[in-house]
């Protein structure tokens, strides 16, 4: 579990992020929303490390994060996924850039390539192993990006808005990843801009007026006026589900909402 203990973030005087206490827990998949500006990037780059400018205590199941933690030592325990993976990738090879993962955490020549493969596998990349990093399509690219998170064998695992600059096509992608994440036991905290991902979530924190507040994905589906409340404006998918409940059929993930619309 992460857990956020009366933490306050701030920028010279401007308040990011005001007494907040919150928990994520374990093997879920939580999604981070607000408007733009809340602070959503702010507070994952406080849980992952690089920002240190905070009060308060956060902890990492019953770990305390301190200050003096080294990036490389936590990113054994946590990893972070960026928006454009061009951030994250460094050698001309898939292999090359996933090996220098490796070898900075003193990994054995031996135990290399089978961390590698297995890393691939995950993300359904196996037969880019030697491809040119910069021949991938954009989603490709994150599915590497993330093998090299997942090479160092997190617990969690935070995406930065990682999907807003895909196409439909590399989007669909990570959302398959992250539900096959979840069921190896990591946790996946997802920060994002495009609320009709929320429906991909588990849990669902949103952002406002520099406090965060913590809702179950049933509670905000059967009640898109907490959205709303928060500011947020609903997507059109959220319009078709509240047209759904009118009818009596509550539906809480893509698959059956399509099944059920193919009824009508």
């Amino acid at each position: 579990m992460i857990k956020l203990e009366n933490v306050t973030i701030k920028f010279d005087k401007t308040i990011i992020l005001d007494d907040i206490s919150i928990e994520i827990p374990e093997k879920k998949i939580v999604y981070v929303v607000g408007k733009n500006g809340s602070g959503k990037s702010t507070l994952a780059h406080t849980i992952s490390g690089l920002n240190k400018k905070y009060k308060g205590k956060i902890s990492i199941d019953e770990n305390l994060l301190t200050r003096k933690i080294s990036i490389k030592d936590l990113r054994k325990k946590l990893g972070l996924v960026f928006q454009n993976p061009d951030n994250q990738i460094v050698f001309n090879t898939v292999y090359e850039d996933i090996r220098f993962t490796l070898e900075n955490m003193n990994i054995s020549g031996d135990e290399i390539d089978k961390t590698i493969d297995d890393c691939l596998k995950t993300v359904d990349m196996e037969a880019y192993k030697y491809a040119n990093t910069y021949s991938l399509s954009g989603g490709q690219k994150q599915r590497i990006a993330i093998a090299s998170i997942l090479a160092m064998k997190p617990s969690y695992i935070i995406f930065d808005e990682a999907t807003s600059m895909l196409d439909p096509i590399g989007k669909e992608e990570i959302y398959c990843l992250i539900e096959r994440l979840k069921k190896t036991g990591i946790t996946v905290v997802f920060i994002t801009n495009l609320l009709e991902e929320l429906i991909y979530a588990d849990e669902i924190l949103i952002i406002d007026k520099h406090k965060v507040f913590s809702y179950s994905k049933k509670e905000i589906f059967e009640n898109f006026g907490i959205l709303e409340k928060h500011g947020l404006k609903l997507p059109f998918i959220f319009r078709i589900i509240e047209s759904l409940h009118q009818k009596g059929i509550y539906v809480y993930d893509k698959k059956t909402i399509l099944e059920e619309l193919q009824k009508l």
